[in-house]
């Protein structure tokens, strides 16, 4: 009897997934939530630059002033974990959606501020409730709404937005803040027009009085 030797099966290699196309949902997407990135980052790095001239205007000390900074971390730190709650129960788009407006809404009242500790718990909300929910609620939407082979792509450019905002941010407001000081000739008060719409009319009736004042 012939010796019979059982040869192993060819293992059959799975067939490779075929990618994804690029739709244009996707890209209007991911550009929507790149844009928000750039605007949170820019009103979270901006208040560096002109938070020397609200110095200068307040009379406030160092210490206060690094309260102001510490002020939107504390509020942002606190509220993540209820942020992510909120995200599950109401789901990704409301909150992206608050988080924009509530951003453009505590940006203008930090222009009305007419003291530091109104500056301090402006600079707490806006971390606690404007910033906190859009990096989680962005992710959500990576994650629900694309592809897999897509999201990494995805949230690689929407954590560039950090270091692009980074760059972005002294490059216009540096220029801009201190054209419209020398403008108005050294008004330290000026710095509103980072955040309040009409401060243009607002720096200039200031710098009428103050040359009446000298008259």
């Amino acid at each position: 009897m012939d010796d019979e030797r059982v040869l192993p099966k060819a293992v059959e290699k799975p067939a490779a997934k075929a990618k994804s196309k690029v739709s244009a949902r996707t890209i209007t997407l991911v550009a929507a939530l790149f844009l928000g990135f750039i605007m949170i980052y820019f009103d979270k790095n901006a208040i560096g630059i002109i938070l020397v001239s609200m110095q200068q205007d307040f009379g406030f000390s160092n210490v206060q002033k690094g309260m102001v900074m510490s002020a939107f971390f504390i509020g942002y730190a606190a509220m993540q974990v209820p942020a992510g709650i909120l995200n599950t129960k109401l789901g990704s788009k409301p909150i992206l959606t608050f988080a924009m407006a509530a951003i453009a809404v505590f940006a203008t009242l930090a222009g009305f501020a007419k003291a530091v500790m109104f500056i301090i718990v402006i600079r707490f909300l806006a971390g606690a409730i404007a910033h906190s929910g859009y990096a989680p609620s962005a992710a959500k939407e990576v994650a629900t709404k694309l592809p897999l082979d897509q999201r990494t792509l995805a949230q690689g450019i929407l954590i560039s937005a950090s270091g692009i905002a980074g760059i972005i941010v002294p490059l216009v407001v540096s220029p801009v803040f201190g054209g419209l000081r020398l403008a108005t000739r050294l008004l330290d008060d000026c710095w509103r027009i980072s955040y309040r719409w009409d401060n243009p009319s607002f720096c200039l009736a200031k710098r009428q009085k103050k040359e009446k004042s000298h008259h």
